[in-house]
Parts: structure tokens; C-alpha cells; sequence
């Protein structure tokens, strides 16, 4: 036989410590899921204090869930950052700072990959994306389903003029323009269209069948542009000749040429053509590059 007179009436004092250190996640105090409560807990600290951070860790075993819920509620990523030595008892109550310190470094050990760097890392993939974003600012995406390729083109002008026109069109220019893909292997792919067009001009056929890309720093290439990839046509008193070639095996000399503050074209042929690319032209000969080393 058991008396419990001696506490019937006294009123119950629940020690706040409980929801916030003492007892295990999975327990129910006076309704309150104590998970729940340190979640909530990590909730509203988000939001009374944020900060600019790559990762919320938890001091286990406790803090786990209130970094939980200041990660969800921040949006910051979660992660496993420190781990607890079950063989070391409570280290708050040891005698002494010192000792304390010493104590805490026996029982949690960091995750190094978690935390090495990682803010270098956050910088780097910020930078990464930046620059991804800047690339596609002036990029067009498209997906040719006969050739199961995504191609990437400039949205830039590379019409270099030489004669201007009525109604805004050019009676005469020189056109270089990359563009880049990949096939749904993952296969990348670089091609080279050149155009030569003259409405109503003293000039005529140049007959291009070479093209030379000269980088300021020396580097250069030359591209064949011969039949069946070199066409023509006549017609409404305007001339035209293009080339649309596959650059894949000159992919590095192209990368190299991109680095150079200015890049030179020569059209090869009867009447040998030779200018420095414009703003636009240089542009999205850089663009283009970058694109296809990303790929």
C-alpha cells in the first residue's frame, strides 16, 4: 500500500531543461513532442537571428533537432558536422573551464569534408553560377529532334559590315558566328558558319575557300571551307557564300584564340578579305566557347 497525500496538492513544476536537453526526442512531456518542441525551438531562432552560413550542424545529441529546424526554416542546407563519443560522460558539469575544454575535445569530433572549406566552396559555385547565368543571357537553347542534338547559338550581331544599306540592312558584310551542342550521349560538338553576302555592290564573287581566326596572342587556325560544306547562291541582285564546318578537332586552338583581347579573320580566295571581329563578333566568339567547355 502505497500514500501519495504528502504531494497530491502541491502544483507540478515542469523543469524547462527537459524539452531542451534532457529528454530523448521521441518523448511526449504534457502533450508536447519534445522533437516538436526543439524543431520549433531551431525555427524561431532562425528567424530571431540570421545569418549568411553554407550549413547548420547540430551539436548531438539535443541540438540535432533544433539545427534541423533552423536549417528548414532558413533555408540553409543541413548537415552532419560533429560526431559524439558515447564514451565520454556530461561535460557542462565537469569542475573547471579548462577541464571542460578539454573534455569537449575528446567527446565531439568534426567532419572534416563537411566543414573544410566549405566557404571557398560556396564561393566557387556562386561564381559558377554567375558566370553560367551571364553565358546564357545571350545564348539561345534549342533540341533538334531529327539529330537528337541540343544546340547552343549566339543571340548576338557577328555580321562584320563593310557597306551599309538602306532600310537598316547592310548591302555587305562578313559573317563568323560558333555555335555548340551535344548529342544525348553527352558527345560535345563545335561547328563554324561563315557567310560572305553583297547587294548591288561593284564586288562580286570573292570565292572564299579558307578561313584564318587569329588570336592577339598569337594563336591561330585555319578552316577549309569546301564543298559540300561551302555553299552559294545568286539572286535579287544580291551574292551570297557560306560554309557551315565542323570544328571539333581544332577545339583547343579555338579555346586558346578566345583568350586573346582581339581576334583577326582572313576569307581566303580571289579577293582575300581581312578585319578584326568587332565587339559583338568577339563576344559571342568567347560566349560560345565558354559554353561548349562547360558542356
Amino acid at each position: 500500500h502505497s500514500d501519495k497525500r504528502h504531494c497530491g496538492t502541491a502544483p507540478k513544476k515542469l523543469c524547462i531543461f527537459e524539452h531542451i536537453y534532457f529528454a530523448r526526442p521521441d518523448s511526449v512531456i504534457e502533450g508536447v513532442s519534445v522533437h516538436e518542441a526543439r524543431m520549433n525551438a531551431g525555427r524561431i531562432l532562425s528567424k530571431a537571428h540570421p545569418v549568411d552560413a553554407d550549413i547548420v550542424i547540430g551539436v548531438p545529441d539535443s541540438g540535432l533537432d533544433a539545427a534541423l529546424g533552423y536549417a528548414r526554416e532558413s533555408g540553409i542546407p543541413y548537415g552532419i558536422g560533429l560526431i559524439k563519443n558515447k564514451y565520454i560522460g556530461r561535460t557542462f558539469i565537469s569542475p573547471g573551464q579548462d577541464h571542460r575544454v578539454d573534455q569537449v575535445k575528446i567527446k565531439l569530433s568534426p567532419v572534416e569534408s563537411e566543414v573544410r572549406g566549405k566557404r571557398k566552396k560556396r564561393r566557387i559555385a556562386q561564381q559558377k553560377a554567375q558566370q553560367e547565368a551571364a553565358l546564357l543571357a545571350n545564348i539561345s537553347k534549342k533540341y533538334d529532334h531529327m539529330q537528337s542534338i541540343t544546340w547552343y547559338e549566339t543571340k548576338r550581331d557577328c555580321k562584320y559590315v563593310t557597306r551599309d544599306g538602306s532600310y537598316g540592312y547592310p548591302d555587305e558584310y562578313y559573317a563568323v558566328e560558333l555555335y555548340a551542342g551535344h548529342n544525348d550521349s553527352g558527345s560535345k560538338l563545335l561547328r563554324l558558319r561563315t557567310r560572305y553576302y553583297v547587294y548591288k555592290g561593284s564586288r562580286s564573287w570573292i570565292f572564299y575557300d579558307k578561313i584564318q581566326i587569329k588570336g592577339s596572342n598569337g594563336r591561330s587556325v585555319y578552316i577549309t571551307t569546301d564543298y559540300p560544306e561551302k555553299k552559294s547562291e545568286v539572286g535579287n541582285g544580291s551574292i551570297q557564300e557560306w560554309a557551315d564546318n565542323n570544328v571539333n578537332d581544332i577545339d583547343d586552338e579555338l579555346t586558346e584564340i578566345a583568350k586573346s583581347s582581339s581576334i583577326f579573320v582572313k576569307f581566303y580566295g580571289k579577293y582575300p578579305y581581312e578585319f578584326k571581329m568587332n565587339a559583338e563578333q568577339t563576344a559571342a566568339f568567347k560566349e560560345i566557347i565558354a559554353r561548349y567547355n562547360s558542356l
